[in-house]
């Protein structure tokens, strides 16, 4: 399941994040400078909230086969470079690609209240 713990995590403020605006937006996105997979509520087959032992959360996110085939694909081709996840307009994490990620991840988000509203927002 945790093929990549993203190791740098960009801590951005995002005030206005709310589950409405994500499901207004309708995908979680990953994005890797001019390339994106957006990944919508049907391509995600499992999200839980996660507590390292450092006291820090996390989210353990499974796509789809196909969903995770595409990320996979994308990453292979992007080791090196930096990859934001975002939903709707709130960027949820950067990290270097240090492999292939592919249908199984861990995101490092930090707060509890934080990883709260993003299962949320990836599981309504």
């Amino acid at each position: 399941m945790r093929q990549l713990i993203f190791l740098i995590l960009v801590t951005l403020s995002c005030v206005s994040f709310s589950v409405a605006q994500a499901d207004d937006y309708g995908a979680v996105s990953f994005k890797v400078i001019q390339q994106s997979l957006f990944i919508n509520k049907k391509n995600i087959q499992k999200v839980s909230l996660y507590k390292d032992p450092l006291g820090g959360y996390a989210i353990n996110l499974a796509l789809t086969p196909q969903a995770g085939k595409r990320l996979a694909k994308m990453t292979a081709h992007n080791i090196g470079r930096k990859m934001m996840v975002t939903i709707g307009n709130c960027i949820v994490n950067v990290a270097v690609i240090e492999s292939s990620i592919g249908g199984s991840m861990q995101i490092v988000v930090g707060s509890k209240s934080a990883a709260k509203k993003i299962v949320r927002a990836m599981t309504r």
